[in-house]
């Protein structure tokens, strides 16, 4: 018995009928949203608010910040604050970066003789890299406390500039003897000296006749004080500003990435 031949086109599928789709309704099309002028304008207002913040914040702080800025952010203070745009401590580094600081350290034993020494941040031993930014902050913010004048305001100067002096000098106490502390402790030895250095940028010329950036002529060290352990408390004998010279030191054996 024969076998029925298969047919080698592909089934057509059934076309729908016009009388169907026909029937079928249109789809609607979206309504638009029209905002009105007086919408418009007050989005505008906030959104010109917004980028005016993005910019304040990095304008005004960390300090040192003109005047100006000052003003302007103390307008808008609680806007930043509300969304968390205050005391980030990111900057606008161009057109004129400015030096960058390490911190070297001496550990002492009680009769002041050097027993060892370190310095922060170090590639070598803050890794990730997030670690050496945080202590590379640390070292900056060290730069910062100690950019106050050396002699106490006169006496017949104002009452604001009395206490603002004051404060200024209680932030920087605070602040060595929290890093002294922290060295004290973590190495065990009675006396620690803290020397901040800074790494100076070398002027293009200087470059374009082949200065290396971590040529000796760039490093300048200032001493910052002499801390003593007793008990929990370091208490810091700072030498006279006189007595704080500036004087040239040798890089590192490998130059940091400040």
């Amino acid at each position: 018995m024969a076998k029925p031949r298969r047919s080698l086109q592909p089934p057509v599928a059934p076309q729908p009928s016009l009388s169907a789709s026909a029937q079928e309704p249109e789809p609607k099309p979206q309504p638009r949203i029209i905002w009105s002028g007086a919408v418009r304008g007050w989005v505008s207002v906030l959104i010109l608010i917004h980028v005016t913040a993005l910019f304040v914040g990095p304008w005004a702080s960390p300090p040192p910040s003109s005047y100006l800025s000052q003003q302007v952010e103390r307008l808008y203070e609680p806007y930043l604050r509300t969304v968390f745009l205050k005391d980030h401590g990111y900057r606008f580094f161009a057109p004129n970066p400015g030096a960058s600081h390490l911190v070297r350290y001496e550990l002492l034993d009680a009769e002041g003789n050097k027993i060892g020494e370190g310095r922060f941040p170090n590639l070598d031993v803050h890794w990730p890299r997030l670690l050496y930014h945080r202590h590379f902050m640390i070292s900056e913010s060290l730069n910062n406390v100690t950019s106050i004048p050396a002699e106490a305001p006169a006496d017949d100067a104002p009452a604001d500039v009395k206490a603002g002096y004051q404060n200024a000098v209680r932030l920087r106490d605070a602040y060595f003897e929290s890093i002294a502390r922290y060295l004290a402790y973590e190495h065990d030895v009675p006396q620690v000296k803290l020397v901040l250095i800074e790494h100076g940028i070398p002027h293009p010329l200087d470059v374009a006749e082949g200065m290396s950036l971590s040529d000796p002529s760039l490093y300048r060290e200032r001493e910052v004080g002499v801390y003593q352990r007793d008990d929990l408390l370091l208490k810091p004998v700072a030498p006279k500003p006189t007595e704080i010279p500036a004087t040239i030191a040798a890089p590192p054996q490998e130059a940091e990435e400040i």
